[in-house]
């Protein structure tokens, strides 16, 4: 059942890839770099405020319904999908109440748009939490179709359409479609959960029971924010400092460039559980020959597609992106090059979380936060895209290295390949 699921949640996250790849590539090509920019920048801040209004509760969803027997789940999944819904609703409130107080000040602040990225943020939310209910329950895959594949591929059927019928669309409406195919999915989501879970309740909470979703849910908000925010920084503050044009000529090279992800994501759905394993047997030499073994053969595999991506990014970019783009390929050959780096000590992250704990692997990603926000600060001004795939590509692999380090200095375990084995 774990393949079976591994295998279908990689099939998942491809398909959501190759979809996410195709709407980039014509929003760029037919609308061009300014409303690329102006979606993109919608979509990461939407993400990175989703993550402060779930609150860490996804997880801690997924943490109560999975421990709990079957006679109980219903009323268990019942009592927290819905303390958890009704924190994300007053924290959406309070947020909102924010806004319109941030809107009645003398400042460059425009209420419609932020208004919109808060609506988004509490949809991905709601997708989120729903999808913790399911993985709890056990219906992993389920759990992925609303949001990733349902989702994305509306979008860009939408899209397609407009395009067929000439029918004209600003920055604006391409955000519309969006918001719109997210709060879509989220309906598909709750259908397949009362599906899924017959009898399930959902209803507002009283303050007291809101409380114990608040408190036991934010530990796992600090793992969860630092990683969505590494991912986002900078797109957010190439937007931020120099604008959605900016942004949007930077977002193909970002979107090329995760796809070498790919390779990595298929990898450590089969290497977590056996390194949680061997963990358990205290049989680190073994974790050590069989991580370094993992990382070469990863390297081995994205090298090439580096050199290929690196030789004919210029044509590449032009070919999917449009002429405009070419001149992002020097973003690009920073960041593919980073994720052949990065290939080396890619999953120490993942050994350290599933061996020492999420917490020091949390702890390691914040290092790298303020690495990237550091950078990205000083390199963009003066660098532009250049500068934020600089120090995108800095924080990545200082991570894992730091990783890397801190294994071996607990265990004396080295996990980079091509080294002698450890004793």
């Amino acid at each position: 059942m774990i393949g079976r699921n591994s295998a279908l949640s990689f099939l998942i996250k491809f398909c959501y890839a190759a979809i996410q790849f195709a709407t980039v590539a014509i929003i760029a090509q037919y609308y061009g770099s300014e409303a690329l920019g102006k979606v993109a920048l919608f979509l990461s801040a939407s993400a990175v405020l989703s993550i402060l209004l779930q609150f860490g509760t996804p997880t801690w969803i997924l943490k109560e319904v999975s421990r709990t027997n079957w006679r109980e789940r219903i009323l268990v999944a019942s009592e927290r999908i819905s303390q958890a819904m009704t924190l994300v609703i007053s924290l959406t409130s309070i947020l909102m109440i924010f806004l319109f107080l941030l809107s009645i000040l003398p400042l460059s602040f425009e209420l419609k748009d932020a208004l919109a990225i808060v609506i988004m943020s509490l949809t991905l939310a709601v997708l989120a939490m729903l999808s913790g209910l399911m993985r709890g329950n056990g219906n992993v895959i389920a759990a992925q179709i609303p949001d990733q594949v349902i989702r994305p591929a509306i979008s860009l059927i939408v899209v397609i359409t407009l395009l067929v019928y000439n029918v004209s669309i600003s920055s604006s409406g391409l955000i519309f479609i969006f918001l719109a195919t997210a709060a879509l999915a989220a309906i598909v989501q709750i259908a397949v959960a009362k599906i899924k879970l017959p009898g399930i309740n959902f209803r507002i909470s009283r303050v007291a029971e809101m409380k114990i979703a608040f408190f036991e849910s934010s530990p796992f908000l600090f793992v969860s924010g630092i990683f969505i925010l590494n991912s986002n920084t900078d797109l957010l503050m190439l937007g931020v400092l120099s604008g959605p044009s900016e942004a949007g000529l930077y977002k193909p090279a970002a979107q090329i460039s995760e796809g070498l992800n790919m390779v990595v994501t298929a990898i450590s759905m089969p290497l977590a559980p056996i390194v949680s394993k061997l963990y358990s047997e205290n049989r680190w030499p073994e974790i050590g020959n069989l991580t370094k073994k993992i990382h070469l053969m990863t390297f081995l595999i994205i090298l090439p597609l580096t050199i290929i991506i690196t030789y004919f990014s210029r044509e590449m970019l032009e070919l999917f992106f449009g002429d405009t783009f070419k001149d992002s390929s020097l973003a690009l050959n920073i960041l593919v090059s980073a994720k052949a780096m990065n290939a080396l000590v890619a999953f120490s992250g993942l050994v350290l979380t599933m061996t020492m704990g999420a917490r020091q692997a949390a702890i390691i990603a914040a290092t790298g936060l303020f690495v990237n926000l550091a950078l990205n600060a000083f390199l963009i001004p003066s660098m532009g895209a250049a500068g934020a795939a600089i120090a995108t590509a800095i924080s990545l692999v200082w991570i894992n290295v730091i990783n890397a380090i801190y294994i071996f200095n607990r265990t004396g375990v080295i996990l980079v390949g091509g080294f002698p084995k450890s004793n």
